[in-house]
């Protein structure tokens, strides 16, 4: 859980309101887990697969509370605060776009290619490695040194202190 922890709070963070619900929806992916744990095959590491079962949670979470219409607005906020709750999200998720867009810019292209493919498109490690024209482990070497090489450019170094499995 320490080693793929941070790694599925990373990948659910955009299906999150804010930091707390981050946490809420973290314990519901484990959770989740535990219970679909016999049909882990091991064809993938455990954690792509339980980054791609957090979500696929995540995922149909977010098309529940959009079908019956549920909004959460702190008890007491009035509509204007809630706009600019909203407003201040999406210019720090712009911010963050911006910033990981500029960083993909200063990484070698054949990583940059690995994490479009794989993070971007949600290829497998296998259709990635067959689209790089590399064997399995060679694509793993250059996806996560992609990675890390992102995680250290100037525009997000600092800004993902989550993302501790690639620094």
């Amino acid at each position: 859980m320490r080693e793929v922890g941070p790694r599925i709070l990373v990948a659910i963070r955009r299906y999150a309101r804010d930091d707390h619900h981050a946490q809420d929806l973290l314990q519901d992916c484990w959770a989740h887990i535990l219970g679909r744990l016999d049909r882990f095959r091991g064809d993938t590491s455990f954690a792509t697969w339980a980054i791609r079962v957090s979500k696929n949670l995540c995922s149909s979470k977010r098309r529940d509370e959009k079908r019956k219409g549920i909004t959460e607005v702190p008890l007491g906020a009035s509509a204007d605060a809630a706009a600019g709750a909203l407003d201040a999200l999406e210019e720090q998720r712009r911010h963050l776009r911006h910033a990981v867009y500029a960083g993909l810019a200063r990484i070698p292209d054949r990583e940059r290619d690995a994490i479009l493919l794989r993070v971007i498109q949600g290829r497998s490690p296998a259709a990635t490695a067959e689209r790089l024209g590399v064997s399995r482990a060679g694509e793993r070497a250059i996806f996560r040194r992609g990675m890390r090489n992102l995680a250290r450019t100037k525009e997000l170094r600092g800004l993902l202190p989550d993302w501790k499995g690639f620094r």
